[in-house]
Parts: structure tokens; sequence; C-alpha cells
């Protein structure tokens, strides 16, 4: 059952530790239950997302044994197992191809929207290879087997298309190829996934439009330290530039983490950013309008729309579209979000803009149950007249256990 809250207004300051990059925990569990030995991670933390992915790996068979955060992976995937998704769609689509390779397929179950998020790239590219494909409701099956051979997908859908296919084509014996048909977005994700499985011993050369994926390989063990997340920090680091004074702890730069750009972003808006080491401060009091291309930053969306109406000016997001596919319709929620507190948008197809004033008014406002509009929601209260009622608080577990710790910790205010 969701608990409500009602924010009250107030003015960020303090010190907060990011939590885990969950972007970084799926790639690194995935990765460490595929070699054959002893990998010892840092903390992964407990995000609901992060342990539907290692609780996957379990019920596959892959993770042979686990202590603390330590697992020794390499286990022979078992058949016939169903897969509890929860809402997580880095576990649905990192995973799919790999239980196609391994094995001959599984059950997925999922929660909320996550069965209604696109699947259809995989249904397409999967169906030349004669992979049996029924989703039905909140539950999909997959049988067959993927062979080697070229994977020709659009760039402009979810960047974990391509992560799922990048873990499992180098365990096949032949070499495959990855062709994007239309500009790669999100690139930092893959870059990320790139990297992560380097360094457990799996190579995969860019090339302009497209990967090439040497078969034949084994994943190796390693010792993994995951980064803190920026895609976290960076409502903290809002918070502070919206006229408070934040600093986050353990954020990596510089960082394949696409949302690491958010200092950026924050300081072209009139932000004062200062980072040494991996700790960020960031405070402000008069923000500037901005354009800013959501392409390979679309989980900023929320908060940066919060940002947008501290500025004074006009803000233009564009490449908004894929914003309609994540937890909730989130370019729709960010509409209700600014103009159900006071705001001005003006919401298009692919883009949307702010004209900010400064301040908003508070109000109700509904989280969709999505994470990151009830984190952005909060934040709002740093530049809200009034108290901010949201519907859900309990969904930020998604992500961000730690949220309302932290957000009290920062001198947040709440009634339940």
């Amino acid at each position: 059952m969701s608990r409500a809250v009602t924010v009250k207004p107030a003015s960020f300051a303090g010190t907060v530790q990011a939590v885990p990059s969950k972007s970084d925990a799926h790639r690194a569990l995935i990765a460490a239950a595929l070699a054959g030995g002893e990998c010892r991670l840092s903390d992964w933390g407990d995000s609901d997302d992060v342990r539907a992915t290692l609780q996957a790996l379990e019920a596959l068979g892959l993770i042979r044994t686990r202590s603390g955060f330590s697992l020794s992976g390499g286990g022979s995937m078992r058949s016939d197992v169903t897969i509890s998704c929860g809402q997580s769609g880095s576990t649905l689509r990192f995973l799919i191809p790999l239980t196609l390779v391994l094995g001959e397929g599984a059950r997925f179950t999922g929660e909320g929207r996550l069965m209604q998020r696109p699947l259809s790239v995989y249904e397409r590219l999967f169906a030349r290879q004669g992979v049996d494909w029924r989703l039905k409701g909140d539950q999909l099956t997959v049988s067959g087997r993927l062979a080697a051979g070229r994977y020709e997908l659009p760039g402009d859908v979810s960047s974990q298309f391509v992560t799922g296919l990048c873990f499992a084509l180098p365990l096949l014996e032949k070499d495959s190829q990855i062709d994007f048909t239309s500009p790669l977005e999100s690139g930092g994700y893959v870059g990320m996934t790139l990297e992560t499985l380097r360094r457990f011993g799996i190579k995969i050369h860019e090339r302009a439009n497209g990967l090439d994926i040497p078969g034949g390989q084994r994943y190796h063990p390693a010792v993994y330290a995951i980064e803190g997340d920026w895609s976290y920090g960076a409502f903290w680091l809002a918070a502070g530039a919206m006229g408070g004074d934040v600093t986050v702890r353990g954020l990596k730069s510089p960082s394949r983490q696409g949302d690491s750009r958010v200092s950026a972003i924050l300081q072209e808006m009139g932000a004062t950013i200062a980072q040494s080491g991996d700790t960020v401060r960031a405070c402000g009091n008069t923000l500037r309008g901005a354009e800013i291309s959501l392409a390979d930053v679309p989980d900023l969306a929320p908060v940066l729309a919060v940002a947008a109406c501290a500025a004074h000016g006009r803000s233009r997001f564009t490449h908004a579209r894929r914003l309609r596919i994540k937890e909730s319709d989130r370019l729709a929620a960010i509409g209700r979000m600014v103009t159900d507190l006071g705001g001005r948008i003006e919401l298009g197809e692919d883009e949307f803009i702010i004209e900010g004033v400064g301040r908003l008014k508070g109000g109700v406002v509904e989280t969709q149950h999505d994470h990151r509009m009830a984190m952005a929601e909060a934040v709002a209260a740093g530049i809200a007249e009034g108290p901010v009622y949201l519907d859900d608080r309990d969904c930020v577990a998604k992500s961000a256990p730690p949220f309302w710790d932290h957000y009290k910790a920062l001198g947040g205010r709440w009634d339940e």
C-alpha cells in the first residue's frame, strides 16, 4: 500500500552520500554471475531494481555462492525458470538474450507498466531466428536459441536492448555485429556496458554506426567498485542549485554515466558547481533558462524540469519523446507536475518548454508511482511557497531507498 506525504517548503543544505549506481550495479552483477570464479564487488545497494536482477541471476542458477558483496558465478542455467523482474526494465531487457544463449529461454513476469514498455525490438530481431515470443498480460515467455550474426536495430530506442545483446553475443562461438539504423541515443549507457565487459575480460569493438562482437569469449572474475549514482545525485545537486547548498559524495568524475552531465547543465543554467575528487557541491540563487537535449540523459528530465521552473526565462527540452515509455508516461507526468504546482509548461511531441518565474505555488501532484517523478516533486518544495502533496512516497525504493532519510538530513520536512 502506497503512503502519501505532504512536504513543506524548505531550503536544502548539507552533505549526503550518493547511493550505488543501479545502472552500474546491474551490469556488474550480471558480468560477475557469468564469470567462472569469485568476484568481489563493492556495495550494490538495496534498490528494488538491483534486488530483482540479483534474485533473477540466483533463480537462473548462474550464481553458485554469495557472501556479502562477493559472489561466485559461472553456474549452469536452469531450465523452466520464471524470473520476477518487478518494475525493472534493465533486469528484463538485459536477461532475455542471455536465456536464449545459455539456455532455451525463460518466463519473465513484471509489475506496474513493465510489460507495456517497448519490447518489440527484441521480438522482431528474435522472430527471424525462430524464437517463440508470447506476451500475455504481465508474463512474457520466450523459447528458442539465438545464433551469431548481424543484429540490426534503431539507435533511438532504449540502450538496454543494445546492452542485453552485448552481454549474450560474445558467448556464441561465431562473431556477431550490431548495426544501428539511426543515430545512437543514450550512448553513455552503452559505453558503461562496454567498460564493464572489458573489466570482466570481454572485448567488443566500436565502429561508426555499430559494434563488432567477437565470438568464443568467456567472462573472467574481477574486483569491481560500483560507482555512486549520478542519476540520484542530480536531485540533490538541483536542490542546491535552486537556492540551497548541497554537497554529494561518491560521484566519480569523469564517469561513463550519462547523467554526470547534470553538473554541466546546472552550470549552464547559472548554478555554482564545484567538484573535488568524488565530491560535488552545488549552490546558487538565480538560475536562467537553457536549451537542454535529453537524447543522452532522459532520466534527468523530471528534476531539470523543476530547476527550469526555478529559473528565470524560457527553457526548452528536446528529444523528449522517449519519456513516454518510462515507468510512467513521464512526458505527460512532467506536464501535470509543473501545471499542478503553478508553473507554466507547453508540451510537444518531442519537446517541452517551461517558462520559469523563479518560484512555484505548491499543490497536489500525482507521482504516477514513478520513483523519479516522486523525488523531483519532493525536491520542488525547495522553490514552493506552499506545501506539496505526493500520493506515493514509497515508490522511491525502486532506485533510492535512503531518499527520505537524505531528505530529512538536508532540511526537508513533511507530514504523513
